[in-house]
């Protein structure tokens, strides 16, 4: 098992984060997309 500092640990959730955060965004934001139209009431 390899000994990685803390640094190194939290350095590398950043970057993860990073790349995931924008396609999570995405994903929930084409949901909204979807699902405001039929909430809202017709005229």
């Amino acid at each position: 098992m390899q000994n990685t500092s803390t640094e190194t640990k939290i350095e590398f959730a950043m970057i993860e984060s990073r790349i995931v955060l924008p396609g999570a965004q995405a994903l929930l934001g084409f949901q909204l997309a979807i699902v405001a139209p039929r909430a809202s009431p017709t005229c």
